[in-house]
């Protein structure tokens, strides 16, 4: 969506309300601005339109195979 795709439909809108990562609602009293200000993280809320995966695999350690790893005391690490 380009910029001014966003100001048109922003145009169209009677009243716009933002969502926080957390599920909680900016109050109505903050500026635009402030509303980047109260968390350091945002989300993406299309990520299967950028690329990043719905589900991350989580793996142990010690199912992680190694091909070409150090022996102890070989002083390659």
């Amino acid at each position: 969506m380009t910029l001014s795709e966003v100001k048109n439909k922003l145009n169209q809108l009677e009243k716009i309300y933002f969502q926080l990562p957390n599920g909680e609602m900016v109050p109505n009293h903050f500026h635009v601005t402030e509303a980047g200000k109260t968390t350091k993280q945002t989300d993406c809320l299309a990520k299967d339109q950028c690329g990043i995966p719905a589900e991350i695999s989580k793996k142990n350690l010690s199912e992680v195979q190694t091909t070409n790893a150090c022996a102890p005391g070989s002083g390659c690490c």
